[in-house]
């Protein structure tokens, strides 16, 4: 490698981390579209690191073809009416004077799920903020989409997933099928509220985390169905301003 290839690596690693210092993981990769992590070791390895920005997308196109809202609950009317408790606690308190929210705590894991199974095209949102993660491995909170409760199908559901160690993703879930996973990395913090929309329609998913659009791919094999909330076990969880609103294709 020559004198000016080593400078120029030097500069662009000194610039890298100047960005996240400054910054945080979450900005850089937004930024970048990949993490801190993997540029670092790229340029520690001799391999080229991508000088493109990739634009993150957020769902204004989405909201444009809002047909109605299906669903909408803050819960500050100390209820939780039309969601089904199907594994775990769950119940409304109040987090802060004034404001109440569904708490949802794992015992093997939490799900509650409301809706429709004929619920189609939709865009499911909620705030959600972690409060306490116990356990060492699957720690998480969760919103499902298409959700076939009845089990008809060889897959439950369309889980996302919002981990405590640091990570996003989606997949199907159930026994049936494969329970393929992608996902990425993203800094979470406790005590923090994030807001998350996991949208489908047709055979598309996508997956935004404050607005921003983080995952998007596609799958055929649920069609329709419910919504779920989920945590992990032995962690508590609150969910707030749920909203399900109908998309057209």
């Amino acid at each position: 490698m020559s004198k000016k290839a080593e400078v120029s690596i030097a500069i662009l690693g000194i610039a890298i981390a100047l960005i996240t210092l400054i910054f945080g993981d979450n900005i850089y990769l937004q930024v970048t579209g990949r993490s801190f992590g993997e540029d670092f070791r790229n340029l520690f390895a001799g391999q080229p690191v991508a000088t493109t920005i990739t634009p993150t997308a957020i769902h204004e196109a989405a909201e444009a073809s809002v047909v109605s809202v299906l669903l909408s609950e803050d819960f500050e009317d100390g209820t939780a009416d039309g969601w089904t408790v199907i594994e775990g606690k769950w119940e409304v308190i109040e987090d802060i004077p004034s404001n109440h929210v569904y708490k949802g705590v794992g015992t093997f894991w939490g799900y509650t799920i409301a809706g429709s199974d004929a619920w189609k095209n939709y865009a499911f949102e909620a705030r959600v903020k972690g409060i306490e993660s116990q356990n060492k491995g699957a720690n998480f909170a969760g919103l499902d989409v298409r959700v076939d409760w009845k089990g008809s199908a060889p897959c439950e559901r369309y889980a996302s997933r919002l981990e405590f160690t640091n990570w996003i993703g989606w997949g199907k879930y159930g026994g049936g099928c494969s329970n393929d996973w992608m996902g990425r990395f993203y800094r979470i913090e406790m005590e923090k509220w994030y807001s998350l929309r996991f949208e489908v329609i047709g055979d598309t998913l996508k997956f935004y985390v404050d607005n921003e659009l983080m995952l998007e791919n596609t799958d055929s094999e649920l069609k329709t169905g419910y919504i779920g909330l989920s945590v992990g076990e032995n962690d508590t969880v609150y969910f707030d301003d749920v909203r399900v609103l109908a998309i057209g294709e």
